[in-house]
């Protein structure tokens, strides 16, 4: 996962190797503040199974990328409101399904990054 603070001062993740995939359809993002020893949920979202009338979620409701902090989609559920970012270090984790002509496969990110005075960092693990 790539997090980057995008030319309209929002927070942005992307799939670094999604360009060479027909599709990549999140599954769902959680993002945590871990300064304080515990994680702190700061928002996280997953895909409905099922649209509300019971029938399958379609595969033209994907939520398009770069995924901007707080978007979301039709087809898409708040486990977590956003929070206003404050100074500090983060984990975006999370699932998405990447296809390609042989078919689809489940890929489980995880990246830790710094918000510091409105710039966003990688933050390095030793």
């Amino acid at each position: 996962m790539v997090v980057f603070k995008g030319n309209d001062g929002a927070v942005y993740f992307d799939i670094p190797a999604r360009k060479k995939y027909r599709r990549a359809e999140l599954v769902g993002i959680y993002i945590y503040k871990i300064d304080l020893g515990h994680p702190i949920p700061y928002w996280s979202m997953s895909q409905k199974s099922y649209t509300d009338r019971g029938k399958l979620a379609s595969e033209e409701q994907d939520l398009a990328w770069p995924l901007r902090y707080g978007q979301m989609g039709p087809l898409t559920e708040v486990n977590s409101e956003p929070k206003e970012f404050e100074n500090g270090r983060y984990r975006a984790e999370g699932t998405v399904r990447l296809y390609d002509e042989k078919g689809k496969e489940f890929f489980d990110f995880s990246d830790l990054f710094l918000y510091e005075n409105g710039a966003v960092y990688d933050y390095p693990t030793e």
